[in-house]
């Protein structure tokens, strides 16, 4: 087949067309490659190193994790290994506490949360508030020392309290707990999570319960009736002490009204004890 001569006209066409398909197809590769580096630099900023990028994302990712009972959540944003990577330059081979080694800080960490998530699994918490507790918070300059290792930048250790509604059926409560955390150039790393309790179990509720126990053991009239409230004493106290944990709800004023009334229970409990006088003769 002879191929036909193109005139001149014709000819500057399909080099217009050439040119506008290459134009084209350059546009495209140039929004292709805008839309993947934007999307790895996005997952680079919101995953990369460990840690989350606001005290506020930490807080909210930590309640969801303990509404969960979820202890890989939580250790996640906790991650240890990337904290101490991040914040800690260590001689090698030098010997370090828990405190300063990343394994032996993700095994306590771990057991902690465990038990915690045990209790707060299916719990409801709202967060109501949050405050930063500045005279709590401790900073380790860059070049600082501590226990053979050296900070590699300025950490923050921050103290938040929090306070929550918590409600599990149709018990509910308000409480203050606190959430301890790591501030490493602009990452923000779980140290502590909340001790977030049962509802029924915050100070308040317990001390109104014990008053409610006292005024039972002081109304009794007899040792039957004594041994009865104990019983419900002993079981009620052995449930608070699976609660137990860093509490921020209990202060000085709170140990003094606990150990008044523990003191008047005592004392109630001990007259239905002692046996009766004699009645004094007749004159």
């Amino acid at each position: 087949m002879v191929d036909m001569p193109v005139s001149p006209a014709e000819s500057a066409r399909q080099r217009r067309v050439r040119r506008s398909g290459s134009r084209t197809l350059w546009l495209v590769l140039l929004v292709l490659l805008a839309v993947v580096g934007g999307a790895l630099y996005y997952f680079a900023q919101a995953t990369g190193g460990g840690g989350v990028r606001s005290s506020r994302e930490l807080i909210r990712d930590t309640l969801a994790g303990l509404r969960a009972g979820d202890v890989e959540a939580l250790m996640k944003l906790a991650d240890p290994q990337s904290a101490y990577e991040r914040s800690l330059d260590c001689k090698t081979g030098a010997p370090r506490d828990e405190e300063f080694d990343p394994d032996k800080r993700a095994a306590k960490l771990r057991a902690q949360v465990a038990k915690l998530v045990e209790r707060t699994r299916g719990l409801t918490i709202d967060l109501l508030d949050s405050t930063e507790d500045v005279a709590a918070a401790n900073t380790l300059l860059k070049g600082s020392g501590a226990k053979m290792c050296v900070a590699k930048t300025t950490l923050r250790f921050r103290a938040f309290d929090l306070k929550l509604r918590v409600q599990s059926g149709e018990k509910k409560s308000q409480q203050q707990a606190r959430l301890r955390m790591l501030e490493v150039d602009g990452r923000f790393y779980l140290v502590n999570p909340p001790n977030v309790m049962t509802p029924g179990t915050s100070i308040d509720e317990m001390l109104a319960r014990l008053l409610s126990l006292r005024e039972h053991a002081c109304a009794c009239l007899d040792k039957a009736c004594g041994d009865s409230v104990n019983a419900e004493y002993t079981k009620w106290t052995e449930e608070m002490a699976k609660q137990a944990g860093d509490r921020t709800d209990f202060d000085a004023e709170h140990a003094k009204q606990l150990t008044e009334i523990e003191d008047s229970y005592a004392a109630c409990l001990q007259k239905l004890a002692s046996p009766a006088p004699p009645p004094a003769p007749a004159p």
